[in-house]
């Protein structure tokens, strides 16, 4: 007999190897041919499990047969129940037992395989000789421990073939290896004011595997490991080398590094405002390639077409000789065009703007771009991710002017509101002085703030038929962040005779101002109210009748009520002072002054004067006459606000004609003289102000206006015409009276519950009566019977309330 495959040795000794599993028994005769039981194979020296049979064939089962040498035994019995055998001797040689390590690695770094196999205990000498290794990836190795660097990251079923040099072999199940990626590191970073606490966003992505180590380097020697995304407070302001390296389980570590810039917090003060004209510095102004996420990553100079420089453009030129700016200069291949595709940013330093009571910025500004395709934005932040458009179209001063812009600059998703488009001819491009206020910008947000200016462009930059680009994009230059300079003078002309449309008027001017003072604590514009007498009587009108009337006359006002803002804009009521009044007063606040106005006043050697001090200082150079105006006004009379009392200038005021140089001052009343408070009702002295104006004598517009708080004073005694005392809700008129007097009603006033008495100056009633038989909200008194004097009126109402009045009465008598 034999074993199936295999042939015997020089000394026809079978040798086999172990762990092959069954191997059949070839019998010659075929054991199928033979008698049973008797023909058989088994083991005559040696483990007797090493035979099996299946009932049809039989095998040797090398499968954790022991290395040796065994007998095996062939018996045969024929047809005549003869039984014949024959021995064979069979060597089981050792075969290895596969068997690798390996751990997971990184995609770059190169893998090392170990080869772990044995070989069983065995009386036949034998090592192994031969190794075939697959790496799952279709390469092959055939070293014993090799070193492999995979192409690609992913799983790889990883098998060792081992064999030895008596050709014995085995193969390992497959490995399981873990071959990782290497992390995309990134990070992006927001609040970078000086300090502030300097937030750090984690954006790193790993396809495959996960992060199990993150390391910051802040660049100022702090160093921590944390898997969350940190905060971090820089010393003090300046540039950083920030690193974020990152570890993967499967053993990839990455990094990058930026350098994070810490701006400077400017403090911007009513009386210290920030400019910046960029002559010797880009000021801390920085550009980059717009990251809605990191706007402060300083970029290559050509990857954008920011460039801070003089600008020396075919159409943008600078503002003046020598004069630096930021532009869209920097050319491709020196051709006078901007990038096409451009998403790019200059970003400006901190600004703590908490102590502005009315915020503004301005700068000069050269548009010359594809309209409605590309253009420029600025906008404002507090934490540098949300940004957010400052002002809106067609408010401010040359502001916005186009909307919809096809690139949207800023990244704006709704609006896409900028700066687009150029003048018609190319002569009359030039620059222009963009304002608007900062109100928009929350009151508690202030403390950190900061802007950028965003300029894009869509992917086609036509050109003129000389092949020149046409279009040259954004400049900006001379920033200035502050304070509002001009003080807006809105003058407010009505009656006090309940007329419905003067009323209306009234509340109208009194809630715009209210809501001015509501936003920012102060309003954009100075309130002085006019009473005029028409079309009735006014009794705030009669002891200073002449200065409301020398007002109404220069501006052509006949009849209340009638407004006029800065003494250009007049209006009725309706419209007030524009078709927005709001945005009108806005527009004009933007605005420099062209004077600029010092006010000082004390009180004079008794209460009825007054000492004041005002200087006037030009900011331009003018030979226009200018009228100056002292107004002295009761801040609250009843319903009324900012009532004129006495114009201490007289109702013409004072004219200076004189050439005006810029800086030139001079001062009115700088001597100190007491101007006597006369023709006039005080009620309240505690009070006053006092506002001081001018204005253009000629074109009628007020240059600036400035309001102070007036020393507390007193009316003279009355020896004329005056009412000392002004009821709330009942006039009296004519007073003085002559023959009769009336009193005025209220139209929704009860009558039956109130009388008036008349006293004379000892005490003694003269005269008393009711309201019942009034007509029209009209009562008449007769006093043709008085002797010429001053008496005191007193109206009684329910709830013991009282009503006390002055009237003087002038009879032939």
């Amino acid at each position: 007999f034999n074993i199936f495959g295999i042939t015997p040795n020089s000394k026809d000794i079978v040798e086999i190897c172990a762990d092959q599993g069954r191997i059949r028994l070839v019998g010659s005769p075929d054991p199928l041919s033979g008698g049973a039981p008797d023909t058989r194979f088994y083991v005559v020296s040696g483990s007797i499990s090493l035979v099996v049979t299946d009932g049809t064939n039989y095998f040797i089962d090398t499968d954790g047969a022991v290395s040796g040498t065994y007998k095996i035994r062939y018996d045969y019995k024929n047809i005549y129940n003869v039984i014949a055998n024959k021995i064979r001797t069979i060597n089981i040689l050792a075969s290895p037992k596969a068997k690798l390590t390996v751990s997971s690695s990184c995609v770059t770094d190169p893998v090392k395989f170990n080869d772990n196999s044995t070989i069983n205990t065995t009386p036949f000498p034998t090592t192994i000789s031969n190794w075939n290794w697959e790496f799952g990836d279709s390469h092959t190795s055939n070293q014993q421990n090799p070193l492999y660097t995979y192409s690609d990251f992913g799983d790889k079923k990883v098998k060792l073939k081992v064999t030895t040099q008596q050709g014995c072999f085995n193969t390992s199940a497959e490995s399981n290896l873990r071959i990782g990626p290497k992390p995309d590191v990134d990070f992006s970073w927001s609040s970078i004011c000086d300090k502030e606490s300097t937030s750090f966003l984690d954006k790193t992505t790993l396809s495959y595997g996960s992060i199990n180590s993150y390391t910051w380097d802040f660049g100022d020697g702090s160093l921590i490991d944390i898997r969350s995304n940190p905060s971090h407070t820089f010393s003090r302001y300046g540039t950083y080398k920030t690193k974020l390296t990152i570890g993967t389980v499967d053993g990839c570590t990455s990094n990058v590094q930026k350098d994070i810039f810490i701006l400077p917090n400017i403090p911007v003060l009513s009386n210290s405002s920030y400019t910046q004209d960029f002559e010797s510095s880009t000021g801390g102004w920085v550009s980059a390639e717009y990251d809605s996420k990191n706007t402060i990553i300083p970029i290559a100079s050509d990857a954008t077409s920011w460039l801070w420089s003089i600008p020396s453009g075919s159409t943008i030129k600078a503002i003046a000789s020598g004069s630096k700016a930021w532009w869209t200069g920097n050319f491709i291949l020196s051709k006078k065009e901007y990038k096409a595709n451009e998403n790019s940013v200059v970003n400006g330093p901190c600004f703590d703007l908490s102590a502005l009571q009315r915020p503004m910025i301005a700068f000069d500004y050269f548009v010359d771009a594809q309209a409605g395709l590309d253009g420029a934005v600025l906008q404002y932040s507090n934490d540098g991710n949300t940004w957010t458009n400052v002002g809106v179209n067609n408010e401010g001063v040359n502001w916005f002017n186009g909307q919809g812009i096809t690139s949207k600059p800023g990244s704006q998703q709704v609006g896409q509101y900028g700066w687009t488009g150029n003048d018609t001819t190319k002569a009359s491009r030039k620059w222009k002085n963009g304002r608007f206020n900062l109100d928009a910008i929350p009151k508690p947000n202030r403390k950190n703030v900061r802007f950028r200016f965003a300029f894009s462009s869509d992917g086609i930059n036509p050109k003129d038929p000389t092949g020149k680009q046409t279009f040259e994009g954004f400049a900006f230059d001379n920033i200035y962040v502050g304070e509002k300079q001009r003080n807006v003078l809105v003058e407010h002309f009505t009656n006090y005779t309940n007329d419905p449309s003067s009323l209306i008027a009234d509340k109208y001017v009194n809630d715009l101002f209210d809501r001015e003072l509501s936003l920012n604590g102060v309003a954009n514009f100075n309130y002085l109210q006019y009473h005029i007498n028409y079309p009735n009587n006014d009794s705030l009108n009669l002891q200073n009748p002449g200065d409301p009337a020398a007002r109404s006359l220069f501006f052509g006002i006949s009849k209340s009520p009638n407004t006029v803002m800065d003494g250009i804009y007049s209006n009725t009521f309706k419209q007030t002072v524009g078709v927005n009044s709001e945005v009108e007063l806005d527009s004009r606040s933007l605005l420099e002054p062209q004077f600029e106005l010092g006010l000082t006043a004390t009180q004079g050697s008794s209460p009825s004067f007054v000492k004041y001090n005002l200087s006037i200082k030009s900011n331009i150079a003018t030979a226009n006459p200018i009228l100056v105006y002292v107004a002295l006004i009761e801040n609250k009379v009843g319903p009324f606000r900012n009532v004129l009392r006495k114009q201490l200038l007289g109702g013409d005021g004072r004219t200076i004609s004189q050439t005006w140089a810029k800086g030139d001052v001079i001062y009115e009343n700088n001597d100190g003289k007491e101007m006597p408070i006369v023709g006039c009702s005080i009620l309240d002295p505690k009070n006053l102000s006092l506002i001081a104006f001018v204005q253009n004598k000629n074109t009628k517009e007020i240059y600036q206006s400035l309001i102070i708080k007036a020393p507390e004073l007193k009316s003279p005694p009355v020896t004329g015409v005056e009412d000392l005392t002004i009821g709330y809700d009942i006039s009296v008129f004519p007073n003085p009276a002559k023959g009769a007097f009336k009193f005025e009603l209220p139209i929704n006033m009860l009558v039956n519950n109130y009388t008036w008495r008349v006293f004379d100056q000892r005490g003694i009633e003269v005269l008393a009566g009711d309201f019942n038989d009034s007509t029209n909200q009209i009562k008449e008194v007769n006093v043709s019977t008085l002797s010429s004097g001053i008496y005191n009126i007193v109206i009684d109402g329910p709830n013991k309330s009282r009503i006390y009045k002055k009237l003087v009465v002038l009879n032939s008598n």
